[in-house]
């Protein structure tokens, strides 16, 4: 939406043009995958099984068209933070992980474990100074 204004400035007429966007607003799946974020956030490392389970029934639950957007990537984040550092832990939420449409099945799977041994030196495969 363009809006025009005129002003007088010292002694001289000055004609403004400016454009107003209308504000955006957050999607429903948007605000979903924000909460889910902001929830894990709070229980880092935690393996909570309720935020877990929450989690994954989103993601089971969305169709695949949906699983393509951008910001469920949210979703899959929050997931790899609650395990965060827990590598064993993390075997039965990368099972049931295998139910999720492919587009976010692999890339989950793939944050999820990168998460789980985050941060830990495993003797066999870091290099220990």
């Amino acid at each position: 939406m363009l809006v025009s204004t005129t002003n007088m400035h010292n002694g001289v007429y000055v004609h403004y043009t400016t454009q107003h966007n209308p504000p955006t607003y957050l999607s429903i799946r948007q605000v979903v995958c924000l909460g889910a974020l902001s929830s894990s956030l709070v229980a880092v490392g935690s393996c909570n099984g309720d935020l877990t389970e929450s989690i994954l029934q989103i993601m089971m639950e969305r169709d695949p068209t949906d699983l393509a957007k951008t910001s469920v990537r949210y979703l899959t984040l929050a997931l790899a933070l609650l395990y965060l550092g827990k590598q064993e832990a993390v075997e039965a939420t990368m099972a049931a992980l295998k139910v999720v449409p492919e587009p976010l099945c692999s890339f989950a799977t793939t944050l999820l474990e990168t998460c789980a041994y985050a941060g830990e030196c495993v003797r066999d495969m870091c290099l220990c100074w």
